[in-house]
C-alpha cells in the first residue's frame, strides 16, 4: 500500500519491508481474532488482553520502528535508476 511512496520518496525496497515485520508481524500475538493471537489465547486459556501488559516487545517494537524511522536511523537509499530517453517523435508538420 505504502510502497509507491516509499519508492517516491528515494527509499530501497528493504525499508518497507523491514517496517512491516517490526510492527506488523510482533503485534500479530496481541490481535484476538488473527490466527496467532487466537492461538497464543487458546493455549494459555486466557483472553488477549489479559497478556497484552507482559508483550514488551510487541508493545515496543511498533513505537521503536516510528521512532528510528522519524530520526532517519537506517533508513536506506535506493540506488539511482537510468532512465531510458523516450524516443523522439516522428511526427512532422
Amino acid at each position: 500500500m505504502f510502497g509507491p511512496e516509499f519508492r517516491r520518496r528515494g527509499y530501497a525496497p528493504v525499508v518497507p519491508a523491514r517496517a512491516l515485520g517490526d510492527a506488523g508481524v510482533v503485534t500479530s500475538a496481541l490481535v484476538p481474532w488473527n490466527s496467532c493471537g487466537a492461538h497464543i489465547a487458546a493455549t494459555l486459556a486466557i483472553p488477549t488482553f489479559s497478556f497484552a501488559g507482559y508483550a514488551f516487545f510487541c508493545l515496543f517494537a511498533p513505537l521503536m520502528t516510528v521512532a528510528i524511522g522519524w530520526l532517519g536511523i537506517r533508513m536506506i537509499r535506493a540506488a539511482p535508476v537510468e532512465r531510458k530517453s523516450e524516443p523522439d517523435s516522428d511526427l512532422t508538420d
